[in-house]
């Protein structure tokens, strides 16, 4: 089924948005590189600073040129992949009218059209970038130090623990919070609609105990879904503390690397930790838009 929507995706966009993504992927390295180019620099040289000065910048001003060029390539395979879906949902429609009533259509073209964009499509686009440039980072740890590398390596995967094990956990507090602020909803607004007959019943106090009982409620489960939250981060704080300090004190004990290289090495660690949590979120979308994929394309 999958490959019924890689078969709406422009080809040609496909091969330039892949390229792009990978050079875009190296952004994970571009402060790591400028901390090493300043460790060689000599500031009582004018020479050296001019130049450092400018070749940092332009470091910059590529990888987010990338960045850019790969966000616009995106955007536009969205919009084929968008328009082309339309049309072949629209063509079935037209070939066999009474396989989904008119207030369907509307809703596949307006609500899960864009549920797949967003949730699948977009994720799955992003994935592999994210995993280039978790790659690029981890060949650059290596490449400074094998041992000192793989243990920032296996740091910066130490920080997301707490997020994978804490995610069911996460998904199941935020569907009860969204639950019980749609009950709450419910509540006030019954309170609102009603208060003419209520009062003509005299029965304030009664119901007005008994919309603050489904607010408190709400609240409850909200302070409940924060205070998990607040663990989860808790517990990322010693596990960074643990995957950044403990690789660095081990490479100045080693004696193999300079200070600035072991600094920089400390700072593509730091960079891993963002696209390992957008590929574990990415993961996530896909599966739950299974649902939707099917019903547009079956």
């Amino acid at each position: 089924m999958v490959v019924n929507f890689f078969k709406l995706l422009p080809k040609k966009d496909i091969i330039l948005y892949i390229i792009f993504a990978l050079l875009y992927s190296c952004q994970g390295i571009v402060i790591p590189v400028i901390i090493q180019m300043a460790g060689h620099l000599d500031s009582g040289n004018s020479q050296d600073l001019i130049v450092f000065t400018f070749s940092s910048i332009s470091l910059w001003v590529v990888v987010y040129a990338f960045m850019y060029i790969e966000n616009i390539l995106l955007r536009s395979i969205i919009r084929a992949f968008n328009v082309r879906l339309s049309g072949n949902i629209l063509k079935n429609y037209a070939v066999f009218p009474k396989k989904n009533s008119d207030s369907e259509l509307c809703s596949l073209l307006t609500q899960d059209l864009g549920i797949v964009d967003q949730e699948f499509l977009q994720s799955f686009l992003i994935s592999p970038v994210w995993g280039a440039s978790v790659l690029v980072s981890v060949i650059y740890l290596l490449k400074q130090n094998l041992i000192v590398g793989s243990l920032f390596t296996v740091g910066a995967f130490l920080m997301i623990l707490p997020q994978f094990i804490f995610k069911r956990k996460l998904k199941e507090s935020g569907e009860l919070l969204s639950s019980s602020k749609e009950k709450n909803l419910r509540a006030i607004t019954d309170f609102g609609k009603g208060i003419e007959t209520i009062i003509c019943n005299q029965a304030e106090k009664e119901n007005v105990r008994q919309t603050l009982v489904t607010l408190g409620e709400m609240e409850m489960t909200q302070f409940k879904y924060y205070t998990l939250q607040n663990l989860v981060m808790f517990w990322t704080g010693p596990l960074k503390a643990v995957g950044l300090i403990g690789p660095f004190v081990i490479g100045l004990v080693m004696k193999q690397n300079s200070i600035t290289t072991l600094i920089a090495m400390m700072s593509a660690s730091t960079y891993l930790i963002n696209p390992l949590q957008q590929i574990l979120e990415a993961l996530s979308l896909i599966h739950i838009s299974e649902p939707t994929r099917h019903s547009l394309i079956s």
